[in-house]
């Protein structure tokens, strides 16, 4: 709307350095005056007005308002700009998120398997106890991770639909539908 606005006073300025044509057309009707004065008379005329010495002022007024378009397109294009950086951000802080995620589940499968293992090792009174609750420690531990690497993974998809415009509420009514 600024870029249009700064457009529109260019052109109303250019308009102030061009010379005005005006044209003056009159008909006068007097009735009743008898025949010391003319019924009708019609007058015309053209004047043309145009101001040489104005030190330069519609000029630089022409000047100042393509100034100010081109400044409004500067900041279309660096909010525009603006947008394209945080898209790809968002789309590599979603990238970044999957892959840990992903590494996630790996410490979780692994921790799973260490558990599996050091209970058979207690049942076959192979460890102790204490062994036991630190592969149970260490797979919780494991879980939480993977829990907070999902919850990452979900706050990222909802960052990039945001900064793609999209709403979250229409993004959530199709997942729910679903």
């Amino acid at each position: 709307a600024q870029q249009r606005a700064a457009a529109a006073a260019q052109t109303a300025a250019v308009g102030g350095l061009l010379p005005e044509l005006n044209a003056v057309l009159a008909v006068h009707n007097q009735q009743g005056m008898g025949d010391m004065m003319r019924e009708n008379e019609l007058y015309g005329g053209l004047m043309l007005n145009w101001n040489l010495w104005e030190w330069g002022a519609a000029y630089h007024q022409v000047e100042a308002a393509a100034a100010r378009e081109l400044k409004a397109g500067a900041h279309i294009e660096a909010a525009v700009e603006g947008i394209r950086f945080e898209v790809q951000q968002r789309r590599l802080e979603l990238q970044e998120a999957r892959q840990q995620l992903e590494v996630a589940q790996a410490g979780l499968a692994l921790a799973d398997e260490h558990l599996r293992l050091e209970l058979s090792r207690y049942e076959a009174q192979q460890s102790t106890a204490t062994d036991l609750l630190a592969a149970q420690t260490s797979r919780l531990r494991a879980l939480n991770d993977e829990t907070a690497a999902s919850m990452t993974v979900e706050m990222a998809r909802r960052a990039l639909t945001l900064a793609t415009g999209h709403s979250l509420l229409s993004v959530a009514s199709t997942e729910n539908s679903h």
